[in-house]
């Protein structure tokens, strides 16, 4: 199973939830076939998010999705 993802982790995991794809989509990770999330996709796999708040994930990765701080990125990375 492919769990793509675009957009921010809030607006991915109401949307997931709302069409009742979350059970599909735990069901489909403890099958034991492959699965593999991309782009926000991978991070719905993680417990949580701050990304524009904090946001319960699917829990199958235990561990948060951070934001980087800006203040520990280089020159380059700000533009």
């Amino acid at each position: 199973m492919v769990l793509p993802g675009v957009g921010a982790f809030g607006a991915a995991i109401d949307t997931l939830r709302a069409s009742g794809l979350e059970r599909v989509t735990l069901e489909a990770a403890h099958s034991g076939r492959p699965f593999l999330g991309i782009c926000v996709g991978m991070q719905l796999l993680f417990s949580q998010s701050e990304e524009m708040g904090c946001h319960r994930g699917l829990n199958l990765i235990p561990g948060r999705v951070l934001r980087f701080d800006e203040r520990n990125l280089g020159p380059a990375a700000r533009g």
